[in-house]
């Protein structure tokens, strides 16, 4: 989302591939060093210091190559603008001899109901107060969170702490770790093989970025969503299924701010999709520096 709402380029590798030792931590199962960059080639080179990847990076042509599209889950409840722009960005990708592919990918919006959530909130408060011991912070896991901004403690008390409305119990946690989890990841194991794509893509969020101070519900159009979904639905999947994604900026609203699109490729694809991500930028062309 800061790629996205920056206007620049995005990585998210291969969940493991980098260490995240010394992150401040939410789930082991989840957790990625993410950079950031202007340009995909310096986000190649980061990758190849953080992985130890040295194998040369070419830019992958764009002719031929199969970019997935799932227009009922990433494509639902889309804020006009941000609709507008993706569907200029898939063209002048189409332009550029890519092939944009209307694929289906049945049973994705349960799974991630099953596993996003349940997986960081629980995991969260084990692997924040470790961190916060290991590290010498000075605060418990009670104080940090006693200091946390409001929405923060509203989001912890009724998902995250014991006695909360949406507290995750041991056996559902063990469900979505070790039953649905896999099942997720399964199930874009099967969809890469069957759609023959390349990667696949989508808007990144479904509204460009808000003001500061709206973090309850977003305006899309002439819709209402709660601000995680309308930030965070769209990069949820790929995330959780610990996916490499690249994040690109496709274009500025009408009132001047980004808005991106993400592609996603299978696991392990991390290099291959770099390669591809020198000419996807090239096709969808750079932002206007912004006016200070």
């Amino acid at each position: 989302m800061p790629a996205a709402f920056c206007g620049i380029a995005g990585f998210r590798p291969t969940t493991g591939r980098y260490s995240t030792h010394g992150c401040v931590p939410i789930s082991p199962l989840f957790d990625q060093v993410g950079p950031h960059a202007r340009k995909v080639a310096d986000l190649a080179l980061f990758d190849s210091v953080a992985a130890n990847d040295w194998q040369k990076l070419e830019a992958a042509p764009l002719k031929g190559v199969r970019l997935g599209v799932v227009r009922d889950y990433w494509f639902s409840d889309l804020d006009p603008e941000v609709m507008r722009l993706t569907e200029l960005a898939l063209a002048r990708l189409e332009e550029a001899g890519a092939q944009i592919v209307d694929t289906q990918l049945p049973g994705l919006a349960p799974l991630i109901e099953l596993t996003t959530d349940v997986v960081q909130n629980h995991d969260v408060r084990v692997a924040l107060a470790h961190y916060l011991k290991e590290y010498g912070a000075g605060v418990d896991f009670a104080t940090l969170v006693s200091r946390a901004s409001p929405d923060i403690q509203r989001v912890f008390r009724s998902d995250v702490l014991p006695g909360g409305a949406n507290f995750v119990t041991e056996p559902v946690y063990a469900a979505a770790r070790d039953r649905h989890l896999p099942a997720l990841r399964r199930l874009y194991q099967d969809y890469f093989a069957r759609a023959q794509v390349t990667a696949m893509v989508f808007p990144t969020t479904l509204v460009a970025a808000p003001k500061i101070g709206e973090e309850d519900r977003l305006a899309a159009g002439d819709r209402s969503l709660p601000f995680d979904v309308a930030v965070a639905r769209n990069i949820a999947p790929g995330s959780t299924a610990g996916l490499p994604g690249l994040v690109l900026p496709a274009g500025l609203t009408r009132g001047g701010l980004p808005v991106s699109i993400e592609f996603d490729a299978p696991a392990g694809q991390d290099r291959a999709l770099l390669a591809l991500g020198l000419n996807l930028e090239l096709a969808l062309g750079a932002l206007p520096a912004p006016k200070i």
